[in-house]
């Protein structure tokens, strides 16, 4: 994986501060195809990626169709320290199971109802909903920015 060796060598480079982290949007297929095949867990291991560094986002919606299998191979990347974040999150199907069944580190909230806040009870209600729920359950929560102008 590409971004991988390029996350290493950016990391090598002397700076001051904490290490750089990268994010790789990918669908379903490609992060379930990547676990499967060993590719990612062989970019970071041979790369160098410092772990804990490396996060992969796919929408809640490409991991419907996800097979036990893929579970299993997730798994395997996390284990190496890659994150499995849910990008999007209440967009989707919004199942609550993709939070139990699969090894997710980080739930980002999708800037729609990021860019209702203070204008919208509801969307105030789901993002605080949303935040709780990744709290207690020990998950990184990123709320998505809006490229629209502030109302």
């Amino acid at each position: 994986m590409r971004r991988a060796v390029e996350l290493a060598a950016w990391q090598r480079l002397p700076r001051p501060g904490p290490l750089l982290t990268m994010a790789v949007n990918v669908t379903g297929r490609q992060a379930a195809k990547a676990a499967a095949s060993g590719s990612v867990l062989q970019a970071v291991t041979e790369s160098g990626v410092a772990h804990g560094t490396l996060s992969l986002e796919v929408t809640e919606r490409t991991l419907l169709d996800a097979g036990d299998g893929v579970v299993a191979d997730l798994e395997r990347l996390t284990a190496a320290g890659v994150h499995l974040a849910i990008d999007d999150f209440g967009t989707g199907y919004s199942s609550l199971a993709y939070l139990q069944r699969f090894p997710v580190a980080t739930v980002k909230i999708d800037r729609s109802f990021v860019a209702g806040l203070g204008v919208n009870a509801r969307d105030d209600a789901i993002v605080a909903a949303v935040a709780a729920l990744g709290s207690t359950l020990g998950l990184q929560v990123v709320a998505e920015g809006s490229s629209q102008p502030s109302r």
